[in-house]
């Protein structure tokens, strides 16, 4: 795409690669501008009300994800060790971090979006620490070992459910 190209896209999908575009009223007006000796590739974010730049954020290089990506996995090695109460005890932290920038959270929401402060709140805000609190309250449930039934003719083997963290995942979301 060159610099005069418009996608509406949502930020979360600017990833190193190129990326397809949807249409859609409630999302940030992106444009591609092309990188130079001295600048990397960047997107131009602008708001869906009145077309007003926002931003701009700088595309990682492919050799940049990859270097993130290597520092998660490290990172993950250490995460999987900790007991599941531990790892559930971080997440319900979130929910404080979540609340305390709410503000500034609701800000870049709302300049994306185009949506209102009260719809952001209740849709993002609201719903993320919903999410947090009933997975950190669920964890130990869900995803504790667990012995299961073999039935009659195996009733002498055990069966055992064991869960192991699964490392770096990458997701596109759709918005």
């Amino acid at each position: 795409p060159t610099s005069e190209t418009r996608f509406t896209v949502p930020i979360e999908r600017l990833l190193c690669r190129d990326f397809l575009a949807s249409e859609s009223a409630d999302m940030a007006l992106v444009e591609t501008i092309a990188a130079t000796k001295n600048s990397p590739r960047k997107i131009r974010v602008k708001s869906p009300l009145n077309h007003e730049v926002i931003g701009e954020v700088s595309v990682q290089t492919e050799a940049q994800v990859r270097e993130a990506v290597v520092r998660a996995r490290e990172a993950q090695k250490e995460w999987a060790l900790r007991p599941i109460k531990e790892r559930a005890r971080y997440v319900q932290r979130a929910i404080d971090v979540v609340l305390q920038r709410q503000d500034e959270l609701i800000d870049v929401i709302v300049k994306d979006t185009g949506r209102s402060r009260l719809e952001t709140l209740m849709m993002e805000i609201l719903a993320v620490c919903d999410g947090l609190n009933h997975w950190s309250r669920q964890a130990e449930k869900q995803l504790s070992d667990r012995k299961l039934g073999t039935g009659l003719l195996f009733k002498t083997k055990k069966l055992r459910m064991i869960y192991k963290p699964l490392g770096v995942v990458g997701i596109i979301t759709p918005w």
